[in-house]
């Protein structure tokens, strides 16, 4: 197996060349070598924190700590009436706007070598994708007298239920709406007959780490991730 790989998705949307070097591989020093003159930058998830040295020599940042919660599924929980399916697709803009709203600590706009606009446009990307159940299983939003004040999208990966984007607006915070999309979450988990829901966070997006501990979700695993710009 090549100890890096390119990445044809990200490379099509950012306009240069990404690639990523694979987990485990102990020699990122030589992969960051080989790299230059190749791409423009390189991702690289480790369980732990890098050396200085090499960010230094390889114009390194610690863009993420990429932390992934579960939780086993449980029984039947209580349902918030103002929660629906939402099937109106194209995405109307409010709910573009709450999918923007979730990404304010994504690796896209805390690395300043990204154009704002880029982070944007792909977090309306990923709503749109979600909305027409291309990359979502199910787009579940909470909406009280017309006011649509929370998103949730949900699928599946490594047999576990999945949560993609998680926003509730800033004027209905504190409220009970992020619990109850992530009850939500878990009866749909539960109907779908997965054992456990997971989602991924950063670890700087300490209301939502809240809100998943609050919830009854652990840690199961954090990676540390970083961008090389080459």
């Amino acid at each position: 197996m090549t100890p890096y790989e390119r990445l044809s998705w990200d490379s099509d949307f950012f306009g240069f060349e990404v690639y990523r070097i694979q987990n485990g591989h102990a020699d990122v020093a030589q992969c960051l070598s080989d790299l230059k003159g190749r791409a423009r930058l390189v991702y690289l998830a480790a369980a732990g924190e890098t050396e200085a040295a090499l960010l230094d020599t390889y114009n390194g940042r610690l863009a993420d700590i990429k932390t992934t919660f579960e939780k086993d599924v449980e029984g039947p929980v209580a349902l918030s009436p103002f929660i629906s399916s939402y099937t109106t697709n194209p995405a109307e803009e409010a709910l573009i706007r709450l999918g923007i709203e979730s990404g304010v600590h994504s690796r896209f706009r805390v690395d300043d070598n990204f154009e704002e606009e880029k982070y944007k446009e792909l977090y309306r990307l990923w709503v749109m994708n979600s909305v027409s159940r291309k990359i979502a299983k199910e787009v579940l939003v909470y909406r009280q007298q017309e006011q649509l004040s929370g998103l949730i999208t949900l699928g599946e990966k490594g047999g576990k239920g999945d949560i993609g984007l998680v926003a509730v607006d800033p004027a209905s915070r504190g409220k009970g709406v992020g619990m109850a999309l992530m009850a939500a979450a878990e009866a749909w988990s539960r109907r779908q007959g997965y054992r456990q829901l997971q989602v991924v966070t950063q670890g700087a997006n300490t209301p939502a780490c809240n809100l998943y501990q609050k919830c009854g979700f652990h840690i199961a695993r954090i990676e540390y991730f970083y961008h090389f710009w080459l």
